[in-house]
């Protein structure tokens, strides 16, 4: 079971990394103000989750900082949603992939080692 639990909480974390990845080209290409809530609310508008609040606050937080972002609204958050969904499925979809391909190499790998035991 614990081989499970870290398993999940890896994929987790890819899924996370990948979102995250995806945020940072997008902001780089249009000079956006990064925060933890801009970023968790990108994440939900282009991906349907929210990624791990500890990620994101630790790569996009800044101590000290004390005014809010300029992008920090809704309808400029829709409109780089509307402007960046469909490169977010596809960045979703090779995410989903990739995954599907190491759990599929996994498997075998756990098959293998197990016929060896007999």
């Amino acid at each position: 079971m614990i081989r499970g639990n870290c398993l999940s909480a890896a994929v987790k974390r890819y899924k996370t990394y990948r979102m995250l990845s995806f945020i940072f080209e997008i902001a780089d290409s249009i000079d956006l103000d990064l925060t933890p809530l801009i970023v968790k609310r990108l994440c939900m508008r282009l991906f349907g989750r929210s990624g791990s609040q500890d990620i994101i606050v630790a790569t996009f937080g800044q101590k000290g900082r004390q005014h809010r972002s300029r992008d920090n609204t809704p309808a400029i958050l829709d409109e780089i949603a509307s402007r960046y969904r469909l490169a977010a499925y596809s960045c979703q979809a090779s995410t989903l992939s990739d995954i599907a391909s190491v759990k599929k190499h996994y498997q075998t790998g756990i098959r293998a080692a197990r016929n060896r035991e007999k």
